[in-house]
């Protein structure tokens, strides 16, 4: 059979929408793969001198006892870590419901004392199956380009802090995230949209972006949105690419500078933390949460944030070249096209086919 030149132009046209359809779907994987790969073979460095991770571990439960601690006990732990010196201090935990234990509402209200004179950042997550919230984002939103437009339609509710820790604290995050097919954390979404009980859209910044706000003392975030190449956040300094709306992590074989809670309850400040953006999460057995990272490690996920707030800072990204879409459809189209023409040439040749 001989394929004649509308045919051959038939075929070519078909093969480049199936890879099209295929590069962005179930080929979009493989792509992911590559970054790994690339990541494996020649890791990149970010410097995480300005950060670091205080966990509450199996030294500081047992000296204080099991979790949840009592708030007060945490107020004291960010108390102390405010001493040390830390730019900002995140507490990569939930307190949705008043204090549990036997002091209670008096735990809740020295807590909050604590939060209110420090720079803290609680976390939060946005979900369709929560409760409507009742408390509003802390920063403010300068918007260029399309704005409201550029976000989906919001999620309906979540979980979040109290209200009094919430208005106490400096910051409040969102610290969801979402896994890729085959498992691994390789992004974390920037910006969220939840749809209020009264239809008003707010926008929430996660939580490393918050972490790097309230470092800064900034009271706006600033939104470049455009579809274009030079769609950024702006927080204060620094300037976040923002893509396809996350910050593609770079797993760096460094871990950042981790310090035990007991150490601080026992000795009191350590100015190494002076400076530093510091995350306060649990890492003991059963109550913490690891990820599966780009090489293949699994990592903590206070650690997650302090390497995106380091990549913030330090203005590292990772990023596909301009127009390397277009460049990987053109040579799949190319590709396509030389095997179109072989199937030609041999199909005038009926031996040579035969052999092929």
């Amino acid at each position: 059979m001989r394929l004649s030149a509308p045919s051959s132009s038939a075929a070519i046209a078909i093969i480049i929408f199936v890879v099209s359809l295929l590069l962005s779907g179930p080929l979009g994987s493989l792509r992911e793969q590559t970054f790994d790969l690339y990541q494996t073979a020649i890791p990149r460095q970010v410097a995480l001198d300005q950060v670091a991770v205080v966990t509450i571990d199996e030294a500081a439960l047992g000296a204080v006892g099991r979790w949840p601690w009592p708030r007060e006990e945490v107020g004291r732990l960010v108390d102390v870590i405010a001493q040390s010196g830390a730019a900002a201090i995140g507490l990569d935990l939930l307190f949705p419901e008043p204090d549990a234990t036997a002091y209670g509402a008096r735990s809740d209200a020295a807590f909050a004392g604590v939060l209110a004179e420090t720079p803290s950042v609680l976390a939060m997550t946005l979900t369709d199956d929560g409760a409507a919230l009742s408390i509003a984002p802390k920063p403010g939103f300068a918007f260029v380009g399309t704005g409201d437009l550029a976000f989906d339609d919001g999620y309906r509710g979540g979980v979040a802090p109290i209200a009094p820790l919430a208005d106490a604290a400096a910051g409040l995050g969102v610290i969801r995230s979402f896994a890729d097919t085959d498992g691994k954390m390789r992004a974390i979404p920037l910006l969220w949209s939840e749809r209020g009980a009264d239809g008003t859209l707010r926008r929430w910044p996660a939580f490393s972006v918050e972490l790097v706000r309230v470092a800064q003392g900034e009271t706006t975030l600033g939104v470049r949105m455009n579809g274009t190449n030079d769609d950024a956040l702006k927080i204060g300094a620094a300037l976040v690419p923002l893509g396809d709306g996350r910050l593609r992590l770079i797993d760096v074989p460094a871990d950042p500078m981790r310090i035990s809670a007991a150490a601080l309850l026992a000795d009191g400040p350590d100015t190494v933390l002076d400076g530093r953006i510091v995350v306060l999460a649990v890492d003991a057995a059963g109550l913490d949460r690891f990820h599966l990272t780009a090489r293949g490690t699994l990592r903590l996920g206070a650690d997650l944030h302090a390497i995106a707030v380091g990549q913030m800072l330090a203005g590292a990204y990772l990023s596909e070249a301009p127009g390397a879409r277009w460049i990987e459809r053109g040579l799949f189209a190319g590709l396509a096209g030389l095997m179109v023409a072989a199937f030609a040439f041999l199909s005038r040749r009926p031996l040579l086919a035969g052999l092929a």
